[in-house]
């Protein structure tokens, strides 16, 4: 039998003809219906199976021209559609003569009993379906081409819809990717900086130690009304500044040691508030708003503190005549929303502490620089541009964030984050006013020290004291000096980071060799390794440079007593 296929798509074609060739069948095929028509005059065909949506003479059409041929309106014609496949579809298009209405590709096993059917109907000579008179026909195939219209502008906007949402979600993921890779960037040009400024503040504490060793040996072999003494007091005064600078770049580096305890921000804010007064002008009002409930955190109140008179200080000098600035306390919450829209956070229950000013604000355009270290707009002379560098080391510490708000001409906000610890804060000690009498000894010291001229003063100092003093140029020379005079030793004093073998190493060893041994670590450059929590044997302990022979003198003296 010769079945004549009518559709645009060339897959649709080559897969009917495939299945009606399997079954034995002629097959011609048709891209639209003018060509059908050509085919069905030249050839005839005794099945017709058509699409309908096709170009230039569609499906519907098509049918009407053959049922309105006398020589073909006997024709079975099926209708296999994927495009109209609507009830009233299907009702316009048996309306029209089509033996069968099939839906593309659902009832494609159907096809194979279709056409029994609808060849056996052509055995039995049952009248053609009614056509109804020109204007009915194109009433009903306006309204049809119209509804379909309709819907395909609607899947056009349904489609456009979706590939706008995509945009924006793929926009946004880009823009999240992006800000991630400028948080890594940044983060890694941190913690290079912050290297280089650790290593710095290391070699500027050794050197500090023997400035102030020198001036205090100096000053002890002075009649007290020598004029020389003030020139002394001079120089241990800028010790003592450059030293608040070192600690400023530790701080920015994260290796500071740390004291970390449970403490309420409240009482840290409010206890501190007279001290700040003091750094502002009276033109300058400072307002407390606390809040009622406590808020512990695990921190260092010192350096808490340091970041107030940081932050209080930049305040200052962003007012140029008369302002205001606001500490605020209380409970906040960052939850994913929070991390999504600031771009950092960890959820959890935190402390927040806001410092804001009615100052100059800061300009958008450096906005972003400056948390970086040695970064000032003051003139020159007033600013190390570390204040801020020094905060953001802090709150990293804490394992806090910051966050800063600035319009420039409407003043700034900081907004510092610190996680809520799980138990109450303990009450601040009182700090003893006076120290104890310093005392010397007669006891053997070993001293471990690469840098010559820190190790010197230190020889000098103790020996002045009365204490006898082996000296050892790194870890390795230590344990040496340690294993020739191990009756002798009382008391080891080892520098942190030393070239061949470090301080904690050689400790170990040292200890291994005699156990009752006492330690002292003296670093500038204070890592975990050697911060208080790092401390692990009874008899150890750990001091920061730069430290004057008197601290270090007593601290030996307390440790041999115990």
């Amino acid at each position: 039998m010769k079945v004549l296929i009518v559709d645009d798509n060339e897959q649709n074609r080559y897969m009917l003809e495939t299945l009606l060739r399997g079954e034995g069948h002629e097959v011609l095929s048709a891209r639209d219906g003018v060509e059908a028509l050509d085919l069905l005059k030249s050839s005839g065909a005794a099945l017709i199976i058509s699409d309908i949506l096709m170009p230039r003479m569609d499906g519907f059409q098509l049918c009407r021209a053959v049922r309105n041929d006398a020589r073909f309106k006997d024709v079975p014609f099926v209708i296999y559609t994927a495009t109209y496949i609507s009830d009233k579809d299907r009702d316009f298009a048996l309306s029209l003569g089509a033996d069968r209405f099939l839906v593309k590709p659902d009832e494609i096993e159907l096809l194979g009993q279709t056409i029994k059917e609808v060849l056996a109907k052509k055995t039995s000579r049952v009248e053609p379906h009614p056509l109804g008179d020109e204007m009915e026909f194109f009433r009903q195939y306006n309204e049809i081409l119209f509804r379909k219209l309709e819907k395909k502008v609607a899947d056009l906007e349904a489609a456009r819809q979706e590939l706008q949402e995509q945009l924006l979600e793929r926009n946004q993921r880009e823009a999240e990717r992006a800000l991630l890779e400028e948080q890594l960037r940044q983060a890694q040009k941190m913690e290079a900086i912050g290297q280089l400024a650790g290593g710095v503040a290391h070699d500027f504490n050794n050197m500090l130690s023997a400035i102030v060793g020198y001036c205090t040996l100096a000053a002890l072999n002075m009649k007290p009304d020598d004029p020389s003494r003030h020139y002394l007091e001079q120089i241990l005064a800028s010790a003592d500044r450059a030293s608040t600078l070192t600690q400023s770049l530790l701080a920015f580096s994260r290796k500071q040691a740390v004291n970390l305890e449970r403490i309420d921000l409240n009482e840290a804010v409010s206890s501190f508030e007279k001290f700040l007064i003091r750094l502002l002008r009276e033109n300058i009002e400072l307002r407390l708003a606390i809040a009622e409930a406590e808020l512990p955190v695990t921190a260092d109140r010192g350096q808490i503190e340091q970041v107030l008179m940081n932050l209080i200080a930049n305040a200052r000098d962003a007012i140029r005549e008369d302002g205001r600035i606001i500490i605020e306390t209380s409970a906040a919450e960052i939850d994913d929303q929070f991390v999504r829209t600031h771009g950092f956070g960890q959820p959890d229950r935190y402390a927040l502490l806001t410092v804001s000013d009615t100052g100059s604000g800061i300009p958008e355009d450096i906005l972003s620089k400056i948390f970086d270290p040695f970064f000032t707009t003051k003139e020159e002379g007033k600013g190390t541009g570390l204040g801020l560098s020094m905060v953001f080391g802090i709150v990293k510490t804490h394992r806090g964030y910051i966050d800063v708000y600035s319009r420039k001409g409407m003043g700034t906000t900081f907004k510092i984050y610190l996680p809520i610890a799980q138990t109450p804060a303990k009450q601040a000690e009182k700090k003893v006013a006076e120290p104890p009498p310093l005392l010397g000894g007669t006891e053997t010291i070993l001293i471990a020290e690469d840098d010559d001229a820190l190790r010197n003063v230190e020889v000098a100092a103790l020996s002045r004291y009365g204490y006898t003093v082996i000296e050892a140029v790194d870890g390795v020379d230590a344990v040496a000096r340690f294993t020739e005079n191990r009756d002798r030793i009382r008391l080891v004093i080892l520098d942190g980071i030393m070239p061949k073998m470090s301080g904690k190493e050689a400790s170990e060893k040292i200890r291994a060799l005699g156990p009752g041994t006492k330690v002292i670590f003296i670093s500038g450059y204070a890592d975990d390794t050697f911060s208080r929590a790092g401390i692990s044997h009874k008899g150890e302990t750990f001091l920061r440079k730069p430290i004057s022979t008197s601290m270090l003198a007593r601290k030996i003296r307390n440790m041999l007593d115990e």
